[in-house]
């Protein structure tokens, strides 16, 4: 008698049962493996936007001569900004001339969820760049308004961008003691 080749029914479907099985298991670990990244993603987003607030933000408040000005919605100084998160003058441009030109202003201020950083010359804009994205607020406290005291401190927040609320939004403050304060 010729046997025909071939699978039973029962053999298939002992196939398709493995088949997945398998196949769910590999789907469930791409997905979870894909979450995990885009987690740790937007976690090293979050920690990149402290590691160049703290950079920047740091040296420009450490070098200010005189009042810091922040939060003044009828300041428009460089370039448009409207409400301004911190206005200050460097030490070296407003020691540099006495006569009051030529001096150097840095604005800090949110544009939307990103935190821009513009050098002003006599009022006109010089530059500007993000210095970090995804901040959903930016506080400077620690002293009346404008402040002339040592020490100020910013608080500032990340959100978490992309992770349905699996991450949550960081909040940072930095505490900085300046050079010397002139008013």
């Amino acid at each position: 008698m010729k046997r025909d080749r071939g699978f039973t029914l029962t053999e298939l479907i002992v196939a398709v049962a493995i088949v997945a099985v398998i196949s769910t298991s590999i789907g469930a670990a791409l997905i979870t493996g894909m979450r995990i990244t885009t987690n740790t993603y937007s976690r090293f987003d979050q920690s990149n936007a402290e590691l160049a607030v703290t950079r920047f933000l740091s040296g420009d408040i450490y070098a200010a001569e005189g009042p810091i000005v922040y939060n003044s919605s009828s300041d428009v100084t460089c370039g448009g900004v409207a409400n301004p998160g911190l206005k200050l003058k460097s030490r070296t441009a407003a020691t540099a001339d006495l006569s009051g030109t030529n001096i150097t202003t840095v604005v800090w201020a949110l544009s939307g969820t990103d935190l821009m950083r513009r050098t002003c010359v006599n009022g006109v804009q010089t530059d500007s760049f993000r210095v970090a994205g995804g901040i959903s607020a930016f506080t400077p406290t620690g002293c009346s308004n404008p402040c002339t005291s040592l020490t100020l401190s910013v608080t500032f927040k990340a959100a978490a961008v992309g992770t349905n609320g699996k991450v949550p939004e960081q909040s940072w403050t930095l505490k900085i003691t300046r050079r010397g304060v002139t008013s």
